[in-house]
């Protein structure tokens, strides 16, 4: 079987996220993943929760990874000049693709 989040496979996004989420993002989105592989086992549904925040007057983007199984949690933080996303995103392997899609469009 072959592993998830697997580099070979094809990594497709929906209308939603490319109408409303930076490709800047989407890549960052790909590359925590990515980042994830051979450190821990990967679940099939990887959550990212997009807010915006201000520390010490700067707009931060901040960017929450999880997953369930086994726990798992990153947060990343970016400073930004741009509107800030917020919401929530899921990246999902189904066994043969990669999908990412916000949760609403689930």
């Amino acid at each position: 079987m072959e592993k998830m989040f697997g580099n070979n496979k094809k990594r497709y996004i929906t209308r939603g996220v490319e109408s409303k989420i930076p490709l800047k993002w989407q890549i960052q989105i790909f590359e925590s993943i990515d980042e994830m592989q051979g450190k821990i086992e990967l679940d099939y549904l990887q959550i990212f929760e997009m807010k915006q925040e201000s520390k010490n007057g700067v707009k931060m983007q901040v960017i929450k990874h999880s997953q369930e199984q086994p726990k798992y949690i990153k947060i990343m933080e970016f400073k930004t000049m741009n509107e800030c996303i917020e919401g929530k995103i899921y990246v999902i392997d189904d066994g043969s693709n990669i999908v990412m899609l916000l949760a609403s469009e689930y």
